[in-house]
């Protein structure tokens, strides 16, 4: 028999994590959505496309951070490398809108890498073999 382990609370810190998460989706699709409609190049629709598809992720993280979906996590981290990247490297050169997303991203990554919130997300510390 396998002993039962307990997952630490919810916290409010994930809530708002989630709600930021969902709200940094609708903004990134509606962005994105609105950048389809006037691209005018093929760095500028791609640029739409990485948008939606990156708002669409972040959507599905937050859902998943309520209950604490393992695989939330997984997405959490992921789509904020992703957009941390794309904020460091791509929007700086046209115009400083991207420093809060990067923020914003690498805040959450660091939030998300805290003992306590991988546990409640399932995750566990390795285990290393001696």
């Amino acid at each position: 028999m396998q002993p039962t382990e307990t997952r630490p609370p919810r916290s409010r810190w994930i809530i708002a994590f989630g709600i930021l998460a969902v709200l940094i989706g609708l903004f990134g699709v509606a962005g994105g959505v609105g950048l389809l409609l006037n691209a005018d190049s093929v760095f500028a629709l791609f640029d739409a496309l990485l948008a939606v598809i990156i708002g669409l992720l972040y959507i599905a993280a937050g859902v998943g951070f309520f209950p604490g979906k393992a695989w939330a996590w997984v997405l959490g981290v992921s789509v904020s490398s992703v957009s941390l990247i794309d904020s460091v490297v791509e929007h700086p050169a046209v115009h400083a809108y991207g420093i809060p997303g990067a923020i914003v991203a690498a805040v959450m990554i660091f939030y998300l890498s805290r003992p306590s919130v991988k546990a409640f997300f399932g995750k566990r510390a390795k285990q290393t073999v001696s």
